[in-house]
């Protein structure tokens, strides 16, 4: 994929420990998951590293993920939804083509229903979709 000045980019799944201070002082460890945009590891580093500017953190993990599409258009959740498109090539042979994919809902069924809306107009052969722990989406 290729971002707005014509970069190929990536999803990158990145892996955090953060500390929360409470109102109290008292510091809690807590991991997060992050998925950023970036056309390298480093950046997506340097990526995570000016989000979380403030916070006291370390990063566990960097993975290049396969996700090519992110529907942010609401909900309380992240669903990653893998999904087997069919298509012709031009002798007519069919071919199936799969794609990860991240749809926010509120639940499984609302996640469906946007995967369904937004590749109406493709021959879908197979979904599947499950809760996927995010924190963020940048």
């Amino acid at each position: 994929m290729q971002n707005k000045i014509g970069i190929n980019t990536m999803y990158y799944q990145i892996k955090t420990k953060v500390i929360i201070v409470d109102e109290n002082g008292n510091g809690k460890k807590e991991s997060h998951t992050h998925l950023v945009e970036a056309v390298s590891w480093t950046d997506a580093e340097k990526k995570v590293n000016e989000h979380l500017e403030g916070f006291e953190f370390l990063v566990k993990g960097i993975v290049p993920t396969k996700i090519e599409y992110i529907d942010q258009s609401g909900g309380k959740n992240y669903y990653k939804c893998g999904i087997a498109l069919v298509e012709f090539n031009d002798k007519g042979k069919e071919t199936q083509i799969k794609m990860q994919c991240v749809f926010q809902a509120d639940d499984i069924a609302e996640a469906q229903q946007k995967v369904m809306e937004v590749f109406k107009e493709n021959d879908i052969e197979s979904v599947s979709i499950s809760l996927y722990k995010l924190t963020d989406i940048f």
